[in-house]
This record gives C-alpha cells, sequence and structure tokens, in this order.
C-alpha cells in the first residue's frame, strides 16, 4: 500500500508559514477543506469500487426497463426482462461470492475453490450470452461484455501464478 504524504506535506508548509512574524492567518480553513475534500473523493472511489456490483444490478434493471418502455412490452417481453435481471444478478452475486473466496474470508476456502467458482461464473456468463434479449438489448450486452472481459482476465492472472503467494 503506499501512503501519499503530500496533503500532509501541504498542511505542515502552511504551518511553517503561519509561524512566520507579519503574517496574519490566512488560509488554513480552505487549505485544510482541500485536503479533506481530496481524500474524500479518494474514499469515495473505493467505495464506488466496492458497491460497483450492486450499483451494476440496479443500473441493469432499470436499463433494462427504459429500453422497454418505448414500446408496449407484453407479458412475454417482460417475462423474459426479469429473467435476464435474474440471470445478471445471479452472476454479480457470483462475482461477489468469488472475491470473498479470493480474499480469504473463510478458513476452508482455497485456490481450488475460487477456480471452480471462476469456471460457474464462465459458464453462466455463457448462458446469460444466450438469453433472448442478449443482442437486443444495449444495457445487458453491455454488462455481458464486461464480465466476459473481466472472467478472461482473471482466467489469465489465475494460469498466471497472481494467487499463488
Amino acid at each position: 500500500m503506499e501512503i501519499n504524504t503530500q496533503p500532509l506535506e501541504s498542511l505542515l508548509n502552511l504551518r511553517e508559514q503561519q509561524a512566520l512574524p507579519g503574517k496574519k492567518e490566512s488560509v488554513p480553513v480552505q487549505a485544510f477543506e482541500k485536503v479533506f475534500n481530496e481524500q474524500l473523493s479518494q474514499n469515495e472511489t473505493r467505495t464506488n469500487e466496492i458497491a460497483g456490483a450492486d450499483a451494476m444490478q440496479t443500473a441493469l434493471l432499470s436499463q433494462l426497463k427504459l429500453e422497454k418502455s418505448g414500446a408496449v412490452a407484453g407479458d412475454m417481453e417482460q417475462d423474459a426482462l426479469m429473467a435476464a435481471f435474474e440471470q445478471a444478478s445471479g452472476v454479480l452475486n457470483q462475482w461477489d461470492e468469488y472475491a470473498r473466496i479470493l480474499g480469504g474470508a473463510s478458513s476452508d476456502a482455497s485456490l481450488r475453490d475460487a477456480w471452480s467458482a471462476l469456471e460457474g461464473l464462465d459458464s453462466n456468463i455463457a448462458n446469460l450470452r444466450a438469453n433472448p434479449l442478449a443482442g437486443s438489448n444495449a444495457a445487458l450486452d453491455g454488462l455481458i461484455n464486461e464480465l466476459e472481459v473481466m472472467a478472461a482476465a482473471e482466467k489469465f492472472k489465475f494460469n498466471r501464478g497472481d494467487y499463488l503467494g
């Protein structure tokens, strides 16, 4: 983990400038707010990455519904929409499980378990690609493409040995 000392150094420089005689309190509050906001934005980025799977599920459902809202969607289309959402939601939940296994959250998890979870993800992504809405729904196609790329990258990293040590 890399520690960024730039905000701390800037605060120390401000403190030294304030200690000089003839200088009035100038910008300490604004400098603190700037550093604080930078740190908040970095933390928000990390939080958004972690919460990405939940956000993807919500965004997927809303985009799928929005694309069908222009036309009158029949019961069969609505059922296909919900089936696609359920499949996509299940795949995203499997990604969470895969991340948990890799993170070593459970003591009995091993690399074999992670590989089998990754293989299961790959087959479920292929099933999602076979969904009738795939190819006709841009939001679903985008999600499937992202999931396929992520799975291929994970397999490559696994085969390369990134998770051995």
